[in-house]
């Protein structure tokens, strides 16, 4: 049976390229070329030349795959990146090709980390860490977006997406996304300043500084050095007459640290 099994027409060309390794391994020991073919193109050639033929021989094919932990990774982009959805069934080179598709998922904006495995002879599992949301950005009307800690888009967002990432905070303005660490700064500040009120937005003025939607209606206009300045507005705004101006809706302008202003709002 064993014998049957080498000397096959389908094993043979496995024969022949494991002879050649030994005899090119061979060469390389006799002439001590270990450090001069490391440092060659030799061995990525060589792989560039055997690989296309045995990728082929070791393909399987998958029938069914199973993705956990996907939430805004949509289906299309998975079979997109991985180019494996294409037909009913695929095939898939072992080791090799389920690297590749690891990279590729590791590429998506929603992806932070992936595992990709066989867990039977004809079923492909996909498991997926995505990305957490850390805030919504308003860009423009047109264009609102999910991101992460570091102010990358996620997806877009979407109504679907509100309960999934209803205690998110919205930021709003262009380039509001590249402060998201001051932005995150703030807001755990001003939660625990704002007795019993909500933040609405942070919006970003001119790119410089920010101003502060709250639900009652009042805005706080904050100043451009806002991390010299942060202990100092923590203090301003737990005062209990701050407080009272914040809850009536009225604007609280503290662009100048030195000076405040308040515009009292219609209602006052």
């Amino acid at each position: 049976m064993l014998r049957h099994y080498i000397f096959s027409r389908k094993f043979v060309p496995v024969l022949l390229v494991l002879g050649c390794c030994f005899f090119l391994g061979g060469y390389i020991r006799h002439q001590g070329l270990y450090i001069n073919l490391v440092n060659s193109n030799l061995v990525n050639n060589l792989r560039s030349i055997i690989l296309p033929f045995t990728s082929n021989w070791f393909a399987i094919k998958v029938k069914e795959m199973q993705i956990t932990g996907r939430y805004y990774t949509t289906l299309e982009d998975i079979c997109s990146v991985a180019d494996i959805c294409s037909n009913d069934d695929f095939g898939i080179t072992l080791g090799m090709g389920m690297h590749k598709i690891r990279s590729n998922l590791e590429m998506l904006p929603s992806v932070q980390s992936a595992i990709v495995k066989m867990d039977s002879p004809h079923t492909l599992v996909v498991q997926l860490v995505e990305e957490t949301p850390v805030a919504i950005w308003w860009e423009n009307k047109q264009h609102v977006w999910v991101i992460n800690s570091k102010g990358e888009k996620i997806v877009p967002f979407s109504n679907e997406d509100e309960k999934q990432i209803s205690d998110i905070f919205l930021i709003v303005g262009p380039y509001a996304n590249e402060h998201i660490a001051e932005a995150r700064v703030l807001h755990d500040l001003l939660d625990d300043v704002l007795r019993g009120m909500q933040i609405i937005a942070l919006v970003r003025v001119n790119d410089r500084r920010w101003d502060i939607e709250i639900d009652s209606g009042a805005r706080i206009l904050l100043p451009e050095s806002l991390i010299e300045s942060m202990q100092e507005i923590k203090e301003f705004l737990t005062h209990s007459q701050i407080q009272k101006y914040l809850r009536n809706g009225d604007r609280i302008d503290i662009r100048d640290t030195k000076r405040v202003f308040i515009r009292y709002s219609e209602g006052h």
